[in-house]
């Protein structure tokens, strides 16, 4: 019987890691169905969805472990299927404002009290062209409840300060 598994993983950035993670899953005959993998800040880092027999979990787990010596930690957990999101809406959000601490506490907060689920954040932070300050940028995808439009979801997101501009797109 197949398993599905979520592996996460970092090292110090440099060529060669997803060839060495990658080799090792193919070698208990896994299959890497779907991954993000980033560099951030010298770092390397992901999440891997693997399916492999259930037999080979252990050898799998110990081959990772021998990955140490490469630099690379990781853990593995089960993936467990989840609650049917057919009645949500997804949607693509992107918000843009001035840098200030405490940004992605506030909208990640107001969209959690919303209902709203975040499936994938990038965040960074950029030089404003006409002004010469930071200006930070949140996008990414979300599903919604169906009590929660589109444009409530904006006008609550923009209500917590005047210098944010909210897209809010059908996925």
């Amino acid at each position: 019987m197949q398993q599905s598994l979520i592996m996460s993983f970092i090292a110090e950035d440099r060529p060669g890691i997803v060839d060495a993670l990658s080799e090792v899953i193919a070698q208990q005959q896994g299959n890497w169905l779907e991954s993000r993998l980033t560099r951030l800040g010298g770092q390397f880092t992901g999440i891997v969805r693997i399916e492999i027999n259930e037999d080979a979990v252990d050898d799998l787990e110990n081959s990772l472990q021998g990955l140490a010596v490469k630099g690379i930690t990781y853990t593995l957990n089960a993936n467990h299927a989840g609650v049917s999101n057919e009645e949500l809406f997804p949607v693509n959000f992107k918000v843009t404002g001035d840098d200030r601490p405490g940004i992605v506490k506030e909208l990640s907060s107001l969209m959690a009290n919303c209902g709203a689920n975040i499936e994938s954040l990038n965040t960074y932070i950029s030089h404003a062209p006409w002004s010469g300050g930071l200006l930070f940028t949140m996008e990414g995808s979300a599903t919604l409840p169906p009590t929660l439009g589109k444009g409530h979801l904006r006008s609550k997101l923009e209500g917590i300060s005047d210098d944010l501009i909210v897209e809010i797109d059908p996925a």
